[in-house]
């Protein structure tokens, strides 16, 4: 939702079999899901860079953002670690079309790496959902960002960059304590 309105573009890109929460749109299992759920939902397979420049063309020009998991850890499969190679597809199509990326670190926040589980293929996401990881396996909603003045070095020569340029929510007053 983050990326959604920070880019004003409706398209997730999300590895197929990857589980990113109970709601519809990002959940594998969408059972009562409707197709309008998922309608803004393009699959790609994890590690597999062909296939997720195969989703970004059918999407092109409306990517809000590229969700990806620490490792796949998908359901009855083996879990695989992101190859170097992915990982640095994602982050060039991230910055070459404005959209972010996204680690989902829920699961693996601070367990690989204290920076984020893709410091370890060298890769640094704009928006990382921590949540869990950061509360000991109970619900809280966590997500950390890179901030203006680091993506300013990572920007690519796209008009369309992912960072919010104002505050999407109303922000506490400030008052003074003298």
């Amino acid at each position: 939702m983050i990326a959604r309105a920070a880019t004003a573009r409706r398209k997730v890109l999300v590895a197929r079999g990857a589980y990113h929460g109970a709601v519809p749109w990002c959940n594998p299992y969408p059972i009562g899901a409707t197709a309008e759920d998922r309608m803004h939902v393009v699959p790609y397979d994890y590690n597999d860079a062909q296939s997720l420049a195969a989703a970004a063309e059918s999407a092109k020009g409306d990517i809000a953002g590229v969700i990806v998991s620490a490792f796949k850890h998908d359901f009855g499969k083996d879990h695989e670690l992101p190859a170097p190679a992915f990982a640095n597809a994602a982050r060039a199509l991230c910055d070459a079309t404005g959209a972010a990326l996204i680690v989902d670190d829920v699961r693996a926040g601070f367990r690989l790496h204290m920076g984020g589980s893709w410091e370890l293929v060298g890769v640094r996401p704009d928006l990382a959902a921590w949540s869990k990881a950061i509360a000991n396996g109970y619900a809280l909603a966590a997500v950390t960002g890179m901030s203006a003045s680091a993506r300013v070095h990572r920007r690519s020569s796209s008009p369309a960059r992912f960072g919010p340029r104002r505050c999407l929510w109303p922000r506490p007053s400030r008052r003074s304590t003298s």
